[in-house]
This record gives C-alpha cells, structure tokens and sequence, in this order.
C-alpha cells in the first residue's frame, strides 16, 4: 500500500469516526455552547470580552454574539459593562454555567474513557503519540497542491 492509498484509507476512516457517538459527545464539547462556558470557567477571574471568547474559540464575533445571547437566556452567563468604557462588555459565567460546563466535560471524558479503557493502555499510548506526531507534520505542511 502506498502513500496515496493510506490516504484514502485515512480519509474513509476519518469519516466513519466522525458518525461514532464518541466523537459526538466530543463535537458538543468543542463547539457552540460548551467551548466557551469551558473558556470562562478557566479564565473566571479576569474581564473577558466577547472579542476574547472569539479569538480563544476560533469562531466569528456574530456567532459569538448569538451563543452569548443563548448562554445568557438560559442563565449560564451574565453581562456587564464597562464602568470605565461603556463600549465594552465583559462576559462572566454564571453557577449553572459552571455546572453545565462540568456535566458536559464529564460527560465526554467518560464516553472517551471508555473507548481507550477498551483500547488497552498500550494502544492508546501510541494512537495519542501517533495523532500528536500526525498533528505536528500536518501543521508544519505547506499544502502545495
């Protein structure tokens, strides 16, 4: 088997595991919401801005408006004003945020657990070695094509 056809094989892989409920656990922990309740409990005692969860969350600042939006009508967060510069809004993360966050963390770190705890020790060692060395070249690549 050649480079290109590990390729394909990689890529067909790639898209079964996309459709496992493991990797959706995972995909509502790392997108929308929960991202950036995880963000303000790790960041709880500065002044973030929306600007801030955006840049940390890799999204846009419309839809960071959106999910603050939802956070704060579901109670998760809260906002403020800038006494010194009203045109600036600092975002805080509520008790049930805090909550939220931890219940989704949990949740998605047991669904991985099992998995690996079903891997063996071994095996995931190497596919969390494997990934990591993946991740590096692919983000050192040029993408010349």
């Amino acid at each position: 088997m050649n480079s290109r056809d590990r390729a394909e094989k990689l890529i067909h892989l790639i898209k079964l595991v996309t459709k496992t409920r493991s990797i959706n656990a995972f995909n509502v922990y790392s997108r929308g919401e929960i991202p950036i309740l995880i963000y303000l409990v790790h960041h709880e005692s500065e002044q973030i801005l929306p600007s801030d969860l955006g840049k940390a969350c890799q999204i846009s600042n419309a839809r960071v408006a959106n999910i603050l939006n939802s956070l704060e009508e579901k109670g998760f967060i809260s906002r403020e004003i800038d006494l010194t510069d009203r045109r600036k809004i600092h975002v805080s993360i509520t008790e049930a945020g805090k909550a939220r966050a931890q219940k989704e963390k949990e949740k998605t770190l047991n669904a991985l657990a099992r998995i690996l705890d079903e891997i063996g020790e071994e095996d995931t060692d190497e596919f969390i070695r494997l990934l990591g060395r993946f991740i590096e070249v692919g983000s050192a690549s040029t993408g010349t094509e």
